[in-house]
């Protein structure tokens, strides 16, 4: 579906490594990525603001990032809302679950 639309994936892992997280964030900005699904590691993700393009949209999956501030627009829902009222609308069909954990939504402004 991703190359119907044009679009490329990249995934990376970081094993609960807060350094590597910011290493391989700071790669995919350097790369000018679009957007950034993560699960935030460590104890402060406050980098962001500085590593990413303003506006560059993040999700935040399992847990919720620490040191950003709510901004506006800024979208905070439960992983299964965002896949009910957005994905399957737009015809996905079956999304394979489950969903226990949530998302957080953010843009970096």
């Amino acid at each position: 579906m991703a190359r119907e639309r044009g679009v490329l994936i990249f995934a990376g892992g970081v094993e609960e490594d807060p350094q590597r997280e910011l290493a391989l964030v700071h790669e995919f900005a350097r790369r000018q990525a679009d957007g950034l699904v993560m699960v935030p590691t460590g104890d402060n993700q406050a980098y962001l603001m500085r590593e990413l393009a303003p506006g560059t949209p993040v999700v935040f999956v399992d847990r919720p990032p620490v040191g950003l501030r709510r901004l506006d627009g800024e979208v905070w829902e439960p992983a299964a809302h965002v896949v009910a009222t957005r994905l399957i609308p737009r015809g996905s069909g079956e999304i394979p679950g489950p969903y226990r954990t949530s998302a957080r939504t953010s843009s970096m402004a």
